[in-house]
């Protein structure tokens, strides 16, 4: 990861409204340079992990996902950039949820793509309503996922096989958990 981005992704997690979260950063990088980056922070919520070997992104995620002492996991990459309220949504929606006793297992959230500035936006894609139909077919939730953790783990995590489309792998994974115990209509 280039350091810019690195701190992009850093930099929009630490900015948000909703200040409950840890960042969790597994490192399988050859260098020094994100240990470097994450020193630099000097934020107590960043729990930086160096990982023994690069196992790949399948491998190296499970890996971080081990250190997660939430209830929920937000999944994102290396080079996403979260709004400063998108922790926040997804915390109250939670609440909202939990407040008429349903345990949410997955949410996620709309995306837009941007240059490397921040400053022009464009392919926004506003996602719909959970529908399994069109999962099937298309991975159409990505970043930025939050997911129940007692619902991650209940699936086999995610799957080297699958690499490059992990997170859909892991999403249909999701989906038939939910499903089984029956948090999908």
């Amino acid at each position: 990861t280039e350091e810019r981005y690195l701190r992009a992704m850093i930099d929009s997690v630490l900015s948000q409204t909703y200040g409950n979260f840890e960042l969790i950063l597994a490192d399988a990088s050859a260098t020094k340079a994100v240990e470097d980056v994450v020193k630099s922070y000097g934020d107590g919520r960043i729990k930086y992990r160096r990982l023994k070997q690069n196992a790949g992104i399948s491998s190296n995620t499970n890996q971080a996902l081990m250190y997660a002492t939430g209830d929920y996991a937000g999944l994102l990459d290396h080079d996403d950039v979260l709004t400063p309220d998108a922790l926040y949504e997804m915390a109250a929606c939670i609440d909202e949820y939990e407040k008429m006793d349903v345990q949410l297992q997955l949410l996620y959230s709309d995306e837009d793509k941007c240059d490397s500035e921040q400053i022009h936006y464009y392919e926004v894609n506003r996602k719909p309503g959970f529908n399994l139909d069109l999962m099937l077919s298309n991975n159409y939730i990505c970043h930025l996922l939050v997911v129940k953790k007692s619902l991650l783990q209940k699936t086999r995590g995610y799957r080297q096989e699958y690499d490059g489309a992990q997170d859909y792998d892991l999403i249909l994974q999701c989906a038939e958990k939910a499903e089984q115990i029956g948090h999908i209509p």
